[in-house]
């Protein structure tokens, strides 16, 4: 039997809280704010902080020291520096206000922006809080001050003005082109993000074709090509078919005996996910399937590592400031997420209880047994837990947590390798000029399972991780408020801050980090343990070669037969069974049939040097399918040399 999990589940309305708004115009500038969880001495006696989200917003008032003119001119000629040194656009430094108010979005409705003349006026009434003035006079620490532009900022504004005001950046709401940052609340498209950043010298929060990889269809499709390469070492997600272009093979191998679990590609937040065990059961199948409908279909986990009896996930932060080369890091601290009810393995008396198989804080907030964690220091209670939390109670079971967190990172890195080829693609297309890849960076948000093993599992990636830092408390019986989550603020603002502050930083200073505070630099790839998995990044160059722009491009007929014209006399080629240019036009026309159109993207070409290696010598391949490709990819790559671009 099969349930849908979503069907007849009251889920609580989301309550949004919106984006701050500020007394002052388009722009903010923030000063030295401390964070909610760790005030100062000098302002112990300040009062806790507020219940409501609205009263925590307007208790935010900051009071930044206005510098004499000496000490301004100084600041502007060191921001100059500093901007010139890496490679951004300069900004001049305004005069610092005497005070920034944060306000909420409404008094009545924090789902509503307050115009600037009622934020204006609520500013006047709100009570400050007196700056702690010390008798020494303290150096102040030299940063670089850059303006973000927030105007396409979503639930995420409230940690980023948090952050903010602890680098002392500037907020704009004006033009996208007067910042250095333009951060996206959503995955933009490639055209939208051109756009933003106009100048030669801005940054934006996104890589393009990010949001498109991130879904479990295209994730899982690059994956499943490197598993057939690789067998062992990419057996770290659950085996997988993509509906409804495998659905004829599910069929076949389906085992009654075993569980599967059907999600959309694009979905979110558990919506549409339900267990199955018969073929007959996908509801997909007895509605019909329509072309925009994509599936996948994964053996379901049905061993999971328990603690306090819950099935539970791991939500990693992983940071990337370059594709090519590789350059990314993973935050030491993340978020345990718990289910809300005690584990058994899938019958057809459970497999619809959501609240014992999904771990999504969406479904679980709505589950009576949800336990709120309202104390960052208590990180290692509740529904939603510290990941260092996590780590320690699995220590003090007796477990190996280094070596748990040496896999987590294996998995991640191979992950990140596979994905990287087809994200530099996307990002050459959109800056063909920009060879430094200077222009994006990416918090990716990346959710791991680990089984009763102690072996991790990857489940899915998100390019868009939630950064909200409130959570949803029913403060009476059917009446829901938003309210500040220390926990989510205190992970959230440490992994995205400290992210922040490798933005400013040039190319070669983070090719040279290892670590950066909560920040560790994931094994670089060209690495002796990772340089086997590139050969797909080599074939990448020889397509942008020959497709004649850097880029998504298309390989039509004509470029095609180019390109396999020099390919068929190279060695590689000619070894074993020696292959014609009908031999290529083939595999051509098998790969077009296949995917409905006329020419090859970039993953179409890898499939082709897959099938190209696989047909030269069959016997090899059959027995080192790795050093076959990775022998014809080498040959390949001279192209770039003896042939003139397209």
């Amino acid at each position: 039997m099969a349930f849908a999990w979503r069907d007849g589940i009251s889920l609580a309305q989301s309550y949004d809280f919106g984006p701050w708004k500020s007394a002052s115009e388009d722009d903010v500038l923030l000063g030295d704010v401390t964070s909610f969880m760790h005030p100062p001495p000098e302002v112990q006696d300040i009062p806790a902080p507020p219940q409501t989200m609205e009263k925590l917003i307007q208790s935010r008032r900051v009071q930044t020291p206005v510098s004499d003119e000496s000490e301004e001119e100084e600041e502007k000629d060191s921001l100059t520096e500093q901007l010139k040194k890496h490679n951004l656009s300069g900004t001049s430094a305004s005069q610092r206000s005497n005070s920034c108010i944060l306000l909420p979005a409404d008094e009545k409705d924090a789902s509503v922006r307050l115009s600037r003349a009622q934020s204006a006026e609520l500013s006047q009434n709100t009570p400050s809080i007196a700056t702690p003035t010390t008798a020494k006079k303290k150096s102040r620490r030299r940063r670089v001050l850059m303006k973000v532009n927030t105007n396409k900022a979503r639930s995420e504004i409230d940690v980023l003005r948090l952050c903010f005001a602890t680098l002392g950046w500037k907020e704009s709401l004006g033009l996208e082109e007067d910042a250095q940052i333009v951060w996206f609340g959503l995955g933009p498209s490639d055209i939208e993000i051109l756009k933003a950043v106009s100048q030669s010298t801005q940054k934006v929060n996104r890589f393009p074709g990010m949001t498109e990889m991130a879904r479990k269809r295209d994730l899982c499709q690059v994956l499943n090509r490197y598993r057939r390469i690789f067998p062992k070492e990419f057996n770290f997600y659950p085996k997988t078919w993509l509906l409804p272009d495998e659905s004829t093979q599910l069929e076949s191998e389906m085992n009654p005996k075993k569980t599967y679990i059907v999600k959309p590609s694009a979905g979110c937040q558990g919506d549409g996910i339900y267990l199955v065990k018969r073929y007959k059961d996908i509801q997909q199948l007895k509605n019909g399937f329509q072309r925009s409908q994509n599936y996948v279909v994964q053996q379901y986990l049905t061993t999971p590592l328990l603690i306090d009896g819950k099935k539970f996930d791991l939500r990693l932060y992983v940071f990337v400031t370059s594709m090519d080369p590789l350059i990314c890091f993973i935050c030491t601290e993340g978020m345990g997420r718990f289910c809300t009810e005690n584990y058994e393995k899938p019958s057809s008396s459970n497999m619809h209880k959501v609240f014992m198989h999904l771990t999504n804080y969406s479904l679980n907030k709505n589950n009576e047994n949800f336990v709120a964690t309202e104390d960052a220091d208590n990180g290692d209670e509740g529904s939603k837990r510290t990941l260092t939390s996590v780590l320690e109670s699995l220590r003090q079971l007796g477990h190996d947590t280094t070596t748990i967190w040496n896999n987590i990172r294996d998995v991640v890195t191979k992950t990140m390798i596979a994905i990287s080829p087809i994200l530099a693609n996307h990002y050459n297309a959109l800056f063909p000029e920009d060879e430094a890849q200077t222009r994006c960076f990416h918090l990716i948000g990346f959710d791991l399972m680990l089984d009763s093993k102690l072996r991790p599992w990857l489940l899915e990636i998100n390019a868009n991780p939630s950064l909200r830092i409130d959570m949803q408390k029913e403060v009476s019986t059917g009446v829901f408020e938003n309210l500040p989550s220390p926990l989510d603020q205190m992970i959230k603002e440490t992994a995205l801050c400290e992210a922040l502050k490798m933005v400013i930083k040039s190319p070669e200073e983070l090719s040279a980090l290892d670590e950066f505070e909560h920040y560790q630099r994931l094994s670089p790839p060209a690495s002796s343990t990772y340089e086997q998995y590139l050969f797909f990044d080599q074939a990448r160059e020889v397509f942008e070669h020959f497709t004649g722009v850097k880029g998504p491009g298309q390989m039509n007929s004509a470029r095609f037969s180019r390109f396999a014209r020099f390919a068929n006399k190279l060695s590689a080629v000619c070894s074993g069974s020696r292959l014609v240019p009908a031999d290529f036009d083939i595999i051509f026309k098998n790969l077009t049939r296949k995917t409905e159109r006329v020419y090859l993207t970039l993953t179409d070409f890898f499939d082709f040097i897959v099938l190209l290696a696989a047909r030269t010598n069959p016997e090899r391949y059959e027995s080192t399918p790795a050093e076959t490709i990775q022998e014809l990819v080498d040959d390949l790559y001279e192209l770039i040399e003896k042939v003139p671009a397209q």
